[in-house]
């Protein structure tokens, strides 16, 4: 088995992106696993991490899905 290889992202990264990535590192989840369990293009993570695009809502809430996590709207607090 291939020892687990950190994901980076740049700093212009959305911040649904940056704690998506941040969550797969956490629990050691690769693209490529996350790609096929979601049903998103592989392709599209380096997107993510490196161009500073932005995910489809759809392909987001796939991957969060396929993680265990939704996303949820909530008022702010204040």
């Amino acid at each position: 088995m291939k020892p687990f290889k950190r994901h980076k992202f740049d700093d212009n990264a959305h911040p649904l992106v940056r704690k998506l990535f941040t969550t797969m590192n956490e629990r050691r989840i690769s693209k490529k696993w996350l790609s096929e369990r979601a049903g998103v293009d592989y392709t599209s993570f380096a997107d993510w991490q490196y161009s500073g695009y932005r995910p489809h809502l759809g392909n987001l809430e796939a991957c969060l899905n396929a993680i265990g996590y939704e996303l949820v709207i909530q008022k702010r607090a204040g």
